[in-house]
């Protein structure tokens, strides 16, 4: 059974069937029966983990923009300082 799972999971990822015969230990023509017999779980577990990349790169991506943000609005605030000494107001 977790050979079965694990090869399901490698097909996901879009491994060869020869790479998954010799990483789970199992003859090719077994990787490519399990590769058949289960292709509906494999391309629904293909959509989900899609989703999952979307949603963690997101993340990244928001992250990012409000790191640079927070440059931006601190760079402003600097210059702003520096202008208001330069008229001397406080």
């Amino acid at each position: 059974m977790a050979k079965r799972q694990t090869a399901i999971f490698l097909f996901a990822d879009n491994v060869p069937a020869t790479t998954v015969a010799n990483v789970v230990g199992i003859s090719l023509d077994s990787a490519r029966a399990i590769r058949d017999r289960e292709q509906t779980l494999i391309m629904e577990l293909k959509g989900i983990m899609t989703e999952e990349y979307f949603r963690l790169w997101e993340q990244d991506v928001a992250a990012y923009v409000n790191r640079e943000a927070e440059k931006d609005y601190r760079r402003l605030w600097r210059e702003i300082r520096k202008k208001q000494k330069a008229l001397k107001l406080t």
